[in-house]
């Protein structure tokens, strides 16, 4: 804690603080070399791009340095033998398997509050940095539990190079401003508002002047138990006034089986497996409002397991922080949000059209007559015939209606659908995530596998057990309406578009829900909302916006529809063989294979100064129509000479494919063969010729550090082929 609090104080003392990095470390159970976790925090629209620039910036560089994950798979499978017995390789597909990203959940599967990268994002105003933050992972870099980790040269410095690319990075993106914008077609939206999704500080019983005396009565109650091996132990015991139990496993990657909690009626609320690979459980468990009376754990395995738990209680619904911890917690900060503002927030950012807010009577009073497309995210006045005609009579003259959250309970009065109130649940959800996305439709342009969560609970009082609000629709139902369904939430429709002639009806089932005040404490305040870059862009698109990211005032990506106007989003190549280039600087990366990502509107882009300058058009014809191999490289030959107290090593390579490509040469010395291993490495260098050409790659080493007299063997390595030779080092 005292290390904790220096660092809160050091970075407090900055003027801004852009960027917040929280280098951190994993086991062999990654499908990528490296992870970039979004933190909590509830990210703006310009700083969710900020985000997903930096991590595509990142991965780029990562892939201009190794070229793929298998250019030094050995390295890799070493470390992981060496480390964890296992040989294992990363087999994700992003940026050929050495980087990807999105929020904590989407990349290693659970979610976390309270911690230093939670707290950098945070807003000024409640104690935090107000930064982006976001934390680095890198694998083979945990130990087991407080086990001494084997030193790995070999493998260290990847990690150090690894994490190098990613602070140059960050410093480049620090520097300069990053923007994003929104083009709507000239389309005006209107969203309904409404007090009633309005949470207040001033709503708790036991804020304002008029607040009683504190009482003690909340109560955050911790224990910490040993529970032998093959043995159940009480670990906690809950009364009837209990909110929630957590339950932590100290030492559980020492530890093998599997570890149950079993609630005081004897069934089993939950079972973690123990042990390192544990796969998406986590040695940490939740419970919401528990069961009174006492709580055990059942260890199946032969380690004894030391087992946290932390009970927090109270008569009210609403705990005091003040009173937890032994009256030591904290005073309630003020905070009065609604989940609407996002779309007040969002407006700031179009460059054309409008965002507007109405009332429902407004809706009622015909105030649609003057807008394009309608968001409703609630179901207040679902039983106003005035309201739900006006609406329906909206989307019966074309009107786009887009329902989120308890909005998508207007489907069943709406007489324009075949979907029967009865249709339409609402359930709860652990997490605000979708499952079995369909990545091809519209709804998720620029949604990446990678991505399930919508938005980040944790930010508006929701927690890590099941209550999460969603309302989804029957999938057979919607399926039988005529509808496209393009995700799931709780095995139904949570993510779906219906088609009414020539309007549609886009359904979200979870992702602007109100705050959560009840059974939480919450002292530093609340957030409107926490959309991550996932749900921006199902929510833009479902509103058909295009999406605009700008880096020190140039366009660089754009998402969803076309507003400008471009006939094809990188270049065209029309009947008569005629080119034309929309992007010259992106079919250039392409060439050279630095940007994995295919042609598609994604990549939507103008040259930074209007103009087009190509070295070869019909490569780029080519190219465009799918005629040219990719890059691949062939280890011709290697030298080595001795000159002025240098020793040089030369590799060969040529590029026999059409296209780029760049992959990372490996240079080892030593004084006997049998000593060529991964300690041996004096140079990592790229080759990167273009494509049907050749290039020398060179690495230096000072003779003074070799002893004179003795000769050396050396190996050179590049794209999976080796060529060795010795040279002798001349006497003084």
């Amino acid at each position: 804690m005292p290390d904790a609090l220096s660092v809160v104080d050091h970075f407090r003392g900055y003027e801004n603080v852009a960027l917040f990095c929280d280098y951190h470390g994993m086991y062999d159970n990654a499908d990528h070399m490296m992870y970039y976790l979004e933190s909590n925090a509830a990210f703006d629209y310009t700083e969710s791009h900020l985000v997903d620039e930096l991590s595509r910036q990142t991965g780029t560089s990562m892939l201009r340095y190794w070229g793929d994950v298998a250019a030094i798979e050995d390295d890799i499978r070493d470390a992981a033998t060496v480390e964890y017995g296992s040989g294992f390789l990363p087999s994700g597909d992003q940026f050929n398997g050495l980087f990807d990203w999105g929020t904590i959940y989407d990349t290693i599967n659970y979610q976390v509050t309270g911690g230093m990268m939670g707290w950098a994002g945070a807003p000024e105003r409640f104690g935090g940095l107000g930064a982006v933050a976001i934390s680095p992972e890198i694998i083979i870099s945990n130990n087991l539990s407080f086990a001494i980790q084997e030193g790995k040269p070999w493998w260290d410095r990847h990690t150090a190079t690894a994490y190098q690319l990613s602070m140059r990075e960050y410093a480049k993106m620090a520097a300069v401003d990053t923007d994003a914008t929104i083009a709507t077609g000239d389309r005006d939206t209107a969203y309904v508002t409404t007090d009633e999704l309005t949470r207040s500080s001033t709503d708790l019983p036991f804020t304002g002047p008029g607040a009683p005396d504190s009482t003690g009565s909340t109560t955050l109650d911790s224990n910490r138990a040993v529970v032998s091996g093959s043995q159940t132990g009480v670990v906690a015991e809950t009364g009837a006034d209990a909110h929630s139990l957590s339950v932590r496993f100290e030492d559980a990657q020492r530890a093998g089986g599997t570890a149950r909690l079993v609630a005081p009626d004897g069934t089993v609320h939950d079972t973690v497996s123990l042990g390192r690979d544990h796969g998406a459980d986590t040695p940490e468990l939740f419970v919401l409002s528990p069961a009174a009376g006492e709580w055990t754990v059942a260890v199946d395995g032969a380690t004894d397991v030391t087992v946290h738990s932390s009970v927090l209680a109270s008569p009210n619904a609403y705990p005091d922080p003040s009173e937890a911890w032994g009256g030591d917690g904290f005073q309630q900060s003020f905070y009065e949000v609604n989940p609407m503002n996002f779309f007040d927030d969002l407006s700031e950012h179009l460059v054309d059209g409008s965002l507007d807010a109405v009332t429902t009577g407004d809706v009622a009073a015909g105030a649609l007559d003057s807008y394009d497309q309608l968001v409703v995210s609630h179901d207040v006045a679902t039983d106003d015939t005035d309201y739900v005609d006006a609406i329906e009579s909206f989307v019966d003259g074309g009107g786009d209606l887009v329902l989120t959250d308890r909005g998508v309970h207007l489907l069943g009065a709406l007489d324009t659908v075949d979907i029967d109130g009865s249709d339409v649940r609402d359930t709860t959800l652990q997490f605000g995530t979708l499952s079995d996305t369909e990545l091809t439709h519209p709804l998720l342009d620029g949604v990446r596998n990678r991505q399930q969560e919508l938005y980040k609970g944790p930010q508006v009082g929701y927690t890590a057990g099941t209550d999460q609000p969603a309302t989804v629709v029957d999938s057979t139902a919607f399926g039988q309406a005529g509808g496209e369904i393009a995700g799931e939430m709780s095995f139904d429709v949570g993510l779906g578009r219906l088609t009414v002639d020539s309007a549609t009806i886009d359904c979200i089932g979870s992702i602007l829900p109100p705050a959560q005040q009840e059974d939480v404490l919450h002292p530093f305040g609340m957030a409107d909302h926490a959309v991550s870059m996932m749900g921006y862009s199902i929510l833009c698109n479902a509103l058909n916006f295009e999406q605009r990211r700008l880096v020190a005032g140039e366009l660089v990506q754009t998402t969803g529809p076309d507003w400008r106007g471009v006939e094809n989003t990188i270049g065209n190549v029309d009947r008569d063989g005629e080119l034309d280039v929309v992007d010259a600087v992106r079919v250039q990366r392409q060439l050279a294979e630095l940007d994995p990502r295919p042609f598609d509107p994604e990549l939507a882009d103008v040259d930074r100064d209007g103009d087009v300058s190509i070295t070869d058009a019909v490569r780029i014809q080519r190219q465009l129509a799918g005629l040219d191999e990719p890059g691949e490289l062939e280890l011709l030959g290697s030298s080595a000479s001795v000159d002025s107290g240098t020793l040089t090593l030369q590799a060969e390579v040529e590029n026999v494919g059409d296209l780029g490509a760049i992959r990372e040469t490996e240079f080892r010395l030593a004084e006997n063969a049998a000593d060529l291993d991964q300690y041996a490495v004096v140079a990592l260098e790229q080759a990167d010729p273009a494509g049907n050409s050749t290039k020398t790659v060179t690495a230096t080493v000072e003779t003074a550090a070799l002893s004179p007299g003795t000769t050396y063997q050396y190996s050179v390595d590049c794209a999976g082929q080796q060529e060795t030779g010795e040279i002798q080092i001349p006497s003084n």
